[in-house]
This record gives C-alpha cells, sequence and structure tokens, in this order.
C-alpha cells in the first residue's frame, strides 16, 4: 500500500501525509484546508492568478463597466489561499471595485458565490464604494446601496 519505512510493516505518518499531499486530497484532512503557509505554494499560485486577473479586470471594466466577468479563479487551490489573493489586491492599490469583482470570482469558484454591492454616500460631497454582501456591514453602514452584481454560476468565462 504505501512504503515500509518504518521496517515492521506499519505505514510512517509521513508516507501517509505526502501520499495526500501528492493526491491533492485535502477533504481527507480537513486542517489542511485551513492551514496555508505564508509563502507556500498555494499562496503563491492564488497571488500569481490575481496578478494576471488584475490588468485584465481592468481594461474590462473600462470597456464593459459593472458587467465585467473576471477570468476563471484556480478551484483546485485551497480557499485559505485568498491571502496570497489579498496580498495582491493591497500592493496594486486596486479600486475597490476592482478589489470586489477579483474577490467576488475567488469565492464564487470556491462554492461560496457572493454579490458585489455598490453604494453611494452623499453626506459629505459624494463617495462611492464597492463591496461583498459578506464583508463587515460596521464598515459599509455609511454607504447607501444602489446597485448588486451577482454571482455568475459555475463554469469559465
Amino acid at each position: 500500500m504505501g512504503a515500509d519505512r518504518c521496517g515492521d510493516g506499519r505505514v510512517d505518518e509521513r508516507d501517509r501525509d505526502f501520499r495526500d499531499r501528492a493526491s491533492g486530497s485535502d477533504a481527507l484532512n480537513p486542517v489542511r484546508e485551513t492551514k496555508a503557509r505564508r509563502f507556500g505554494p498555494a499562496n503563491i499560485a492564488a497571488a500569481v492568478w490575481t496578478a494576471v486577473t488584475y490588468p485584465i479586470v481592468q481594461r474590462r471594466l473600462k470597456r464593459d463597466g459593472v458587467r465585467t466577468r473576471c477570468p476563471s479563479a484556480p478551484h483546485r487551490l485551497p480557499s485559505a489561499a485568498s491571502r496570497g489573493m489579498e496580498a495582491v489586491l493591497r500592493r496594486t492599490r486596486a479600486t475597490c471595485l476592482e478589489s470586489a469583482l477579483i474577490r467576488q470570482e475567488w469565492w464564487r469558484a470556491h462554492d461560496r458565490p457572493v454579490e458585489v454591492v455598490i453604494g453611494v454616500d452623499a453626506s459629505d460631497g459624494f463617495t462611492a464604494h464597492a463591496w461583498l454582501s459578506t464583508d463587515d456591514p460596521k464598515v459599509t453602514a455609511v454607504y447607501r446601496e444602489i446597485h448588486r452584481v451577482p454571482s455568475r454560476l459555475k463554469g469559465p468565462v
């Protein structure tokens, strides 16, 4: 079945862990889903996807407005790798709408569809903001919702 590293017929835990990682089986170890190493391959892959997707979203927003759709996110990465995506969004200084659309696509690919909400605040001049429907309501309470962008169904762009 597995390598007999112990020499007595038992399979060493390191072999079992390696087999689980090699098969990509996060279902066998649910803890792995919640832990993603800071500079691990999953976070780096999520960061690369975001770095490639960000300029695409910028161009599409100019062309299509709020009807913009992101390229499909890599659903095979653990959802905890969102840390890599968030890091790139902070460093690129993405607008709130660009960030919300990219984050929406990430969570859609991980079977957690959310809506992008666009709101305005006219109390002190005029400001607009975009966020995900799952974001902290305390942060977005000042804005009056004017539009929602629903998550698309599963499938490629």
